[in-house]
């Protein structure tokens, strides 16, 4: 008989769905990860929440504008919905993770 290791994923309550406003982010410590928050477009999305330049914390340092997460410590810039690089040769693109929101509660899928 073989065994397989099983990937559980968790869900996170990350908090109410009325305090993800339009444009502006929250950061939540997950699972041992920095996850930042931000809803766009009516939906709630969700990104590791570290500059993936030289670490900064995107909670304090990253600013939101429109579809785009920008870090002011050195012009990373991130795409909100899928996580891709758009600017800045020494950053990576950013992992993200599935949102839901459910009974007034926005979850995380970590």
């Amino acid at each position: 008989m073989r065994t397989f290791p099983v990937c559980t994923m968790v869900l996170i309550d990350a908090g109410a769905s009325e305090d993800f406003v339009e444009g502006e982010k929250k950061v939540v410590d997950a699972n041992g990860d920095r996850v930042l928050l931000t809803r766009f477009e009516g939906k709630v999305y969700a990104l590791h929440g570290k500059c993936t330049h030289q670490g900064a914390d995107l909670g304090i340092a990253g600013k939101v504008t429109g579809r785009v997460l920008h870090c002011r410590m050195h012009g990373a810039n991130w795409d909100i919905v899928t996580g891709d690089k758009l600017a800045h040769a020494g950053a990576t693109d950013l992992k993200t993770f599935k949102v839901e929101e459910s009974n007034g509660r926005v979850l995380v899928e970590m």
